[in-house]
């Protein structure tokens, strides 16, 4: 990779980087693109005429679709002693119920689908954000500010979520807002009245153009027969479809422990150093160098990250939220000393990596936290890293 690229890495070095690791540790040859997993099915629960069709011989059964390069689509059986799940949870969006949407006659999307801040639909437009999360501020900030190409040709922005306080506060979007070209909305979209109007709780009336949704995502895994295989209890209606249990340190399913979630954490910017540590310790689980405890412990110890939860959200919505700070930090620690256990790195070297990366990580708290998500953007955290600490392969 070169060495002067920015904190905030576009998709293009994003995905270079990952082709560079995955040529450096020969990864390719174990990767099946073009591959659509159907099913994931335990072996036990299919029928004889199932078993005697894909021969069975393992625990979990993966029926699978090819895609060749001409197009021609033919399905492929394997099957496994262990299946890690890590499909992501940023795929399906969760979008509200909104009175009178029919109304609305102009464009409505989700977040997942902004591309080009330049677009039809966005240039010299009203835009009604809905949801005050990191894509919602992600999406003002590139139309406001945006760092390759510049301000962008907005008539106004309106972002209306449950909490905005902190970007009502900010410095960095003041100006923005005094100007009348960013408005900052407390509360939720109560209907929509005709083509252009709509009705927020606070009982105010905005026209908008364009409608971006930006309200998260559900859990979705179309592959599970959850009510064959009992895997684990989901129910995508109930808490927006962010809540599933039980789940041992979010991301070990308890009823199967051959049986992994990987990419699930949620709202917390050591996310990715977590998952680095989750598939460390499968591996180690497989190798028989680290150990489960028993069901009934890891029941246990389920039932208190709901309790947790409870202290810090009031509701258990999403099980796999950690609350900046509060949670993320302990967690990170607890699961780093779990794979410590078995790990042969350089303890010195990690333990001043955390050190760094905490460093790194209050300085992103400290910022985001007053609503300056600009001079977040425009920060550069490069002078924060010690060089000997950038090749993470002989520690954690």
């Amino acid at each position: 990779m070169e060495k002067d690229i920015p904190s905030f890495v576009k998709h293009s070095q994003h995905k270079k980087y990952l082709d560079a690791y995955a040529e450096k540790f020969e990864l390719r040859k174990y990767i099946q693109l073009n591959t659509l997993v159907k099913s994931v099915r335990l072996s036990k629960h299919l029928s004889s005429e199932e078993k005697s069709q894909m021969g069975v011989s393992r625990k979990f059964i993966v029926e699978a679709m090819r895609t060749t390069m001409s197009g021609h689509a033919y399905v492929t059986i394997h099957t496994f002693d262990y299946v890690v799940i890590a499909s992501g949870h940023n795929s399906k969006p969760y979008v509200p119920e909104i009175k009178g949407i029919e109304n609305f006659k102009g464009k409505i999307m989700n977040s997942k689908c902004f591309r080009e801040p330049n677009t039809d639909y966005l240039k010299s437009k009203k835009i009604i954000v809905v949801g005050s999360g990191f894509s919602a501020i992600d999406i003002a900030t590139q139309l406001l500010e945006n760092p390759y190409l510049g301000p962008q040709e907005v008539e106004k922005i309106t972002i209306i979520g449950r909490k905005i306080g902190f970007l009502a506060n900010s410095d960095d979007y003041s100006s923005y807002i005094k100007s009348g070209k960013l408005c900052l909305v407390e509360g939720e979209i109560e209907n929509v009245i005709d083509e252009k109007s709509i009705k927020f709780s606070d009982g105010t009336v905005h026209e908008a153009d364009t409608l971006i949704f930006s309200t998260g995502y559900m859990f979705n895994f179309p592959f599970l027969d959850l009510e064959k295989d009992n895997f684990v209890d989901f129910d995508p209606k109930a808490f927006r479809g962010k809540f599933m249990g039980p789940i041992y340190k979010r991301f070990v399913c308890i009823r199967d422990p051959d049986l992994f979630f990987i990419g699930l954490i949620d709202d917390s910017s050591l996310a990715d150093l977590c998952f680095e540590l989750h598939i460390l310790i499968i591996r180690y689980l497989i190798e028989g160098k680290l150990k489960l405890p028993s069901k009934d412990k890891m029941i246990q110890s389920f039932l208190k990250d709901i309790d947790d939860l409870r202290f810090v959200y009031q509701k258990p919505l999403d099980n796999f939220k950690l609350a900046r700070e509060t949670m993320d930090i302990s967690y990170w620690r607890e699961i780093k000393e779990w794979v410590n256990e078995a790990h042969d790195g350089d303890k010195e070297k990690g333990k001043r990596f955390e050190e760094m990366a905490l460093k790194v990580y209050r300085k992103m708290v400290e910022i985001t936290s007053a609503g300056n998500y600009l001079s977040y953007k425009k920060y550069d955290f490069s002078g924060m890293f010690i060089e000997d600490l950038k090749n993470s392969v002989d520690f954690i």
